[in-house]
């Protein structure tokens, strides 16, 4: 049965920034050899047209990938319904040029296990050590009952490692990132601020820059303590690290297993 997978992305506001979708899908062709399609939310090319020129074009089975951090309302319903499928569902069957494909949806990344991989990766590419740097991890927050699933089992992968961890949201929940910040720094170690969103964007290149008090594209900044100055340090995206992409082989290779 003709395989590919198509990796589906929120897409966005930043024209020009890096995207985590083709980064991931061409590190995934070249470790395993398959074909790999992106597709975008709110860029294109979108969703359903995607889906239904890969049935086109023979291939048989489809296995959807949705490049979110969390379950939420858009992987779970608005991009199911790009795909003709209902809220919840795991299979489905799409059409493109008289001909039909299954499609094979699988879960969002960021609450798998390997996480701790990628947070220590990114801890340790920016120089950080537990006994010099505290870290915040800035989610995008949730208007939703069940907050961020993902956010403390993140956060407790690095309290393991001794790092002092703070939980920070964009919008919607609390702490936001200038309570943490402060807080933050009061402990009087170095700071590394690790954004937890799957591209750049909006949110991570204009808002929360802002709240830590950079300027520009300024991706540092000192400020003073008790016991001299230290640092703040801004990382990019966590879903442009590396890493994601063993956590999105796993993902698919569960879906070829179901």
């Amino acid at each position: 049965m003709r395989t590919a997978v198509l990796i589906i992305a929120h897409g966005g506001d930043s024209a020009g920034a890096a995207d985590a979708a083709s980064f991931h899908a061409e590190r995934i062709t070249k470790q395993t050899g398959m074909e790999v399609r992106t597709a975008y939310l709110h860029s294109l090319p979108g969703i359903a047209e995607t889906a239904s020129a890969m049935a086109a074009d023979g291939i048989e089975r489809i296995i959807a990938l949705p490049l979110f951090m969390t379950d939420g309302y858009l992987p779970d319903k608005v991009v199911r319904m790009k795909l003709g499928l209902s809220p919840g569902a795991m299979s489905g069957r799409v059409s493109g040029g008289g001909k039909e494909a299954d499609i094979v949806f699988t879960g969002t990344f960021g609450g798998r296990q390997k996480m701790r991989t990628v947070l220590v990766q990114a801890c340790d590419a920016n120089g950080a050590s537990p006994e010099r740097t505290s870290v915040m991890l800035v989610f995008h927050g949730s208007n939703g009952k069940e907050g961020v699933p993902c956010a403390e089992p993140c956060a407790g992968y690095l309290k393991e490692r001794g790092y002092l961890t703070e939980v920070a949201y964009n919008e919607f929940q609390s702490p936001g990132v200038e309570e943490a910040l402060s807080g933050l720094m009061r402990a009087g170690k170095d700071i590394l601020v690790i954004p937890m969103f799957v591209s750049p964007g909006k949110h991570t290149t204009e808002d929360i820059p802002g709240k830590l008090g950079l300027n520009g594209s300024a991706r540092a900044r000192s400020f003073e303590t008790p016991g001299g100055p230290r640092r703040i340090t801004y990382t990019h995206e966590i879903g442009l690290c590396p890493g994601v992409t063993y956590i999105l082989k796993d993902l698919i290779s569960e879906a070829f297993a179901r």
